[in-house]
């Protein structure tokens, strides 16, 4: 899921939403997405957001040598609106086999892309990269359940491999080294929360929101609007100015129409 606005961290509710999880233990990967190195390309929730681990596609050219791993031209990197560099990590995201669910659409989109008796596609994308990172991370959680998020995504960070292209120096997830104690490092120190978030709790407090459980209840007897066979007339003298027009406006009325028992459910929104 991402965001088709553009908007800061701070203030953006689904970065909201995945701070939260985080903060109750949840590890978000958050896919780079697809546009390429262009203006805006990471601004995007939930990927912009600093606190998450935002993964960028490479390309490992079929091979098992890493030194023709390059980043694919069309995953997505640069600065966000805030000022944070992402994606934070590499993994391989081209040419990848994954599991095609029965009667996909993507059958007809790409068939050249299915095998197996369509059991199987071929495809690539940020979203396909996100996952090996996922499996990383899990690998580290099997090895010690006490870890955090935030020790985890130092413990990635730290064990990566250099990956370098003409423009930047990234770094890409090697899953092969061990996950080791380099002194309980944590990610993510000195950030400022999404304005949602409680300090405190790390929960979202929704009396910060514009909207907070706002509902409309039946009026009273009196309040209640509604019009009851009510119609628009018009004097004897107005009704022969408009006979020329072979309008008969006297036919004009309102008819039972009324307001029903509607009401807005619980909804929260920025």
């Amino acid at each position: 899921m991402e965001s088709t606005s553009i908007e800061s961290y701070k203030t953006d509710p689904l970065d909201a939403a995945v701070e939260a999880a985080w903060n109750k233990g949840i590890f978000v990967v958050a896919a780079a997405g697809n546009r390429g190195p262009g203006d805006e390309s990471v601004s995007h929730a939930p990927g912009n957001d600093p606190y998450v681990v935002t993964v960028g596609a490479v390309d490992d050219n079929g091979t098992k040598e890493i030194a023709d791993d390059t980043p694919t031209s069309w995953s997505s990197r640069g600065v966000t609106q805030d000022g944070f560099n992402k994606p934070d990590i590499y993994a391989p995201g081209a040419h990848i086999v994954s599991n095609l669910a029965p009667g996909s659409k993507y059958t007809g989109l790409c068939n050249e892309c299915v095998s197996g008796d369509g059991e199987y596609i071929r495809a690539g994308g940020t979203s396909m990269a996100a996952p090996m990172v996922a499996g990383a991370a899990a690998i580290g959680f099997q090895l010690d359940p006490t870890l955090t998020p935030n020790r985890i995504k130092a413990l990635l960070r730290d064990s990566d491999r250099p990956l370098t292209d003409s423009i930047d120096e990234l770094s890409m997830v090697d899953a092969a080294r061990r996950f080791f104690n380099d002194g309980g490092k944590l990610a993510n120190q000195g950030l400022t929360p999404n304005q949602y978030i409680d300090p405190a709790t790390g929960d979202i407090d929704y009396t910060r929101s514009s909207w907070s459980r706002s509902s409309w209840s039946d009026a009273g007897e009196l309040l209640r609007s509604s019009w009851s066979r009510s119609s628009w007339s018009l004097a004897p003298e107005t009704v022969a100015n408009y006979a020329a027009a072979a309008a008969d406006p006297t036919r004009s009325s309102w008819s039972r129409s009324s307001w029903s028992r509607s009401s807005w459910s619980t909804s929260w929104t920025k």
